[in-house]
């Protein structure tokens, strides 16, 4: 199993942060490689809400798995539409912390790579630490300071994002 872990300095008060992050469906806001989201089940927060992300070319379903009112949760996909994607046991953590004046977000991502498919795992770490956790986290810092979503697709090659 491979673990990244990345944060950053949010400059809102950690209520705000967690209001957003709370609301499963608004990741296609902050997410630069999600078009849309929607929720997949009735429950809307705590263990067992869930929810789908859409980017070009195929989507994935997640569900929380632990969840801290104001402190962060957990979630795990559970259905991935690309059968060939090389990632497989996919799990976020997010953890929110006073900081100053703001709140530190902190995202951990585990993955562990599926055995048939050929995928150089140093690469897929690399465009993960480098790449995929930081433009989700600085996304998200965009979204909750301005208010302004990101509608950033073109230059995602979604068949190697998973969160």
């Amino acid at each position: 199993m491979t673990t990244i872990t990345k944060d950053i300095q949010i400059n809102a008060p950690k209520q705000k942060v967690w209001e957003i992050l709370a609301n499963l469906e608004t990741i296609h806001d902050y997410d630069p490689f999600v078009t849309n989201s929607f929720y997949t089940s009735e429950i809307r927060e705590g263990v067992g809400a869930s929810r789908q992300c859409d980017w070009e070319g195929g989507y994935i379903k997640e569900r929380i798995t632990a969840w801290h009112p104001g402190e962060g949760y957990s979630l795990d996909v559970y259905e991935d539409s690309q059968p060939e994607s090389p990632l497989e046991n996919q799990v976020a953590h997010f953890v929110l912390a006073e900081n100053g004046p703001g709140t530190k977000v902190t995202m951990t991502f585990e993955y562990s790579l599926k055995a048939d498919v050929p995928v150089e795992p140093q690469q897929m770490e690399q465009m993960w630490a480098e790449e995929t956790l930081p433009g989700i986290l600085a996304g998200l810092k965009r979204y909750i300071e301005t208010g302004e979503p990101i509608h950033n697709v073109e230059a995602v090659n979604s068949s190697d994002h998973r969160i």
